[in-house]
């Protein structure tokens, strides 16, 4: 679902980049054609999530099923010309579930490399491997339908943001912001039961690792 943007912007990546993409065109008559393009034509775009809250922090059962709403940004233009009276580009293929992973494998590792596994017991591993697919359980996002505050500069945006319970228990999370130059949601990450502080600025959220924006070439 991030591949077309990811080439667009040149960033890094295990497969090899072709600079080429095959895209899949709905007909007006129901047909679907796979078409082969320049990565550049494709719409310039990013799709995410917006989720409630982790499910843990409300005292709701662990559960499989996301709520919540797609979020797609785009650049003025570059959707509109390829959806005409006759036919109409899809925009990507989106997994809740693979999404979610990823964001619980970045917060999770953000978390062990900053600041020791120590100083948390996990609750991510399970849905990391695989053996849990209860993601909206420990992973959410600001559903209050504000947008995130603009970062017209930031590639991703990744910060700590610990949270207390009702109940008096803490959890260590962890805040993500993918292509925030987009304006894409603000997700959080509950990556385990905090067994010990870290600074208080990055405890509410202060010590933000922000990823400028590549250059293209």
């Amino acid at each position: 679902m991030l591949g077309p943007l990811r080439q667009q912007l040149n960033l890094k990546s295990r497969r090899k980049k072709s600079g080429r993409i095959i895209a899949r065109v709905n007909t007006r008559d129901g047909r679907l054609i796979d078409r082969e393009m320049a990565v550049e034509e494709f719409p310039r775009l990013c799709i995410g999530f917006r989720w409630p809250v982790p499910g843990i922090l409300d005292g709701h059962t662990p559960s499989e099923t996301f709520e919540g709403e797609l979020v797609v940004r785009y650049e003025k233009g570059s959707i509109e010309k390829h959806a005409t009276d006759e036919e109409a580009i899809r925009i990507g293929r989106v997994s809740t579930l693979d999404f979610a992973q990823m964001l619980a494998k970045i917060a999770h590792s953000f978390a062990v490399a900053k600041y020791g596994q120590e100083s948390f017991s996990p609750l991510l591993r399970d849905l990391i491997l695989g053996r849990s697919r209860a993601a909206p359980f420990l992973i959410g996002s600001d559903m209050s339908g504000a947008h995130p505050d603009q970062q017209p500069n930031v590639l991703h945006d990744i910060s700590r943001s610990d949270v207390r319970r009702d109940d008096g228990q803490t959890f260590l999370g962890v805040s993500i912001r993918l292509f925030a130059f987009f304006g894409m949601p603000r997700y959080h990450v509950i990556v385990g039961t905090r067994m010990k502080e870290g600074p208080q600025h990055e405890r509410l959220g202060g010590g933000t690792i922000a990823v400028a924006i590549p250059r293209r070439h």
